[in-house]
C-alpha cells in the first residue's frame, strides 16, 4: 500500500463521497469555424460565437470547441472518435449542438444515446426541421425531450440560413443557454457506474494529492467499487491534461497526475470517518510534505509548474 493510499484511508469515509460540481466548460458543436481574420461567419455555430464574446455573455470565457484543442483528432489515446467525444461531454456542465451539418447530426444521435450526456444537451436548430418525419426528429429529438421535462432542450429558431440569423435570435439563444444554466449540476452521491463521476475522481485526486501517480490512482479508485485498468485511466489522464483539468507527467516508466494549480476546483466532497470532519487544505498540506519526500512525485511537480 502506498503513503498516499494510507493518508486518504486514515481519514477519508468512502461510501460518503458526493460529486459537487462539473467544470464550467461548455461544449459548442456544429458548422465550421471561419478563420479568425475573416470579417464574416460562415456557420450557425460560428455567428452565435461571436456574438457571444463581442456581446460579452456571462457564461462565453467557457465556451469550448474540438477546434481549441489541437490534438482532439488523436482522440488522447481513445479507440475512436465516439467514445473520446463521450468523456469529453461529461467533463461539461452543458453540450450545445447547432444542427447544421452531418458531424452534427452524427454527434446529436452519440449523446442522446447517453444518458447522462442527453441531460446535458441543448441542440439549436433551424424550424424548417423541427415538423419534419425525419429520424433526426423521430429519433435523437424525440429520446432527447423524454429527458427534459421541462421542454426547454430545443431551441427553435425561424431563420433557414446564417446569413438571416438576425439579432434578436442570436439573444434568444443566449438566454436558452442561461436558463440551462440555471439548472445545471446538482450534487450527487458518488456512483462508480457513472462515466462522469470516475472522470471527475481522477480530476480531484490530482488537484487533492498535488502529485499521485496513476498507480496510486488506480488504488484509490478500488476503494470507490471502481477498478480501471491501466490503460483506461492512462486514456483519462490523457483527456483531463488535454482539457487543463490535471497535468499528466510522464518520468521514466511511469505516469504522474499533477495539479493544474490556480485553475483547479474542487470537484468531489468527501467525508470524514465517523466522529471526523475531512479537512481538505489539511489533507493537500499533509499531501504536499509526501510529495516532497518522494523525488518521482516532487519532479513531476515541478516540472508541470
Amino acid at each position: 500500500m502506498s503513503n498516499q493510499l494510507a493518508l486518504f484511508e486514515s481519514q477519508v469515509d468512502f461510501s460518503s463521497t458526493k460529486i459537487i460540481k462539473l467544470p464550467e466548460r461548455i461544449w459548442v458543436f456544429g458548422g465550421q469555424i471561419s478563420d479568425i481574420k475573416d470579417p464574416e461567419p460562415i456557420s450557425f455555430r460560428d455567428k452565435y460565437l461571436r456574438h457571444a464574446f463581442s456581446s460579452r455573455a456571462s457564461f462565453a470565457p467557457n465556451l469550448a470547441k474540438p477546434e481549441d484543442y489541437p490534438d482532439w483528432w488523436n482522440f488522447a489515446g481513445y479507440p475512436d472518435l465516439l467514445e473520446f467525444e463521450s468523456d469529453a461531454g461529461c467533463l461539461a456542465q452543458l453540450i450545445v449542438i447547432f444542427l447544421e451539418s452531418p458531424g452534427a447530426w452524427v454527434e446529436l444521435g452519440a449523446f442522446a444515446n447517453d444518458v447522462d450526456l442527453c441531460k446535458k444537451l441543448l441542440v439549436v436548430m433551424s424550424e424548417r426541421f423541427r415538423n419534419s418525419t425525419s429520424f433526426i426528429e423521430l429519433g435523437p429529438l424525440r429520446r432527447i425531450s423524454k429527458h427534459h421535462p421541462d421542454d426547454d432542450a430545443v431551441c427553435v429558431l425561424p431563420s433557414e440560413s446564417y446569413e438571416k440569423l438576425d439579432q434578436t435570435e442570436l439573444e434568444i439563444i443566449t438566454k436558452s443557454i442561461h436558463a440551462r444554466l440555471a439548472k445545471a449540476h446538482k450534487s450527487e452521491s458518488w456512483d462508480a457506474n457513472k462515466r462522469a463521476h470516475r472522470l471527475l475522481l481522477a480530476a480531484d485526486l490530482a488537484d487533492l494529492y498535488q502529485s499521485i501517480r496513476t498507480s496510486t490512482l488506480i488504488e484509490i479508485a478500488q476503494k470507490f467499487a471502481y477498478n480501471p485498468t491501466p490503460s483506461e485511466l492512462n486514456r483519462q489522464a490523457k483527456l483531463l491534461d488535454m482539457l487543463g483539468l490535471a497535468n499528466l507527467k510522464e518520468l521514466g516508466t511511469e505516469k504522474i497526475l499533477c495539479t493544474p494549480g490556480r485553475h483547479a476546483h474542487p470537484l468531489l466532497n468527501y467525508q470524514g470517518l465517523p466522529g471526523k470532519r475531512f479537512d481538505r487544505a489539511r489533507f493537500k498540506t499533509d499531501s504536499a510534505i509526501l510529495a516532497q519526500e518522494d523525488a518521482m512525485l516532487k519532479k513531476a511537480l515541478e516540472g508541470s509548474k
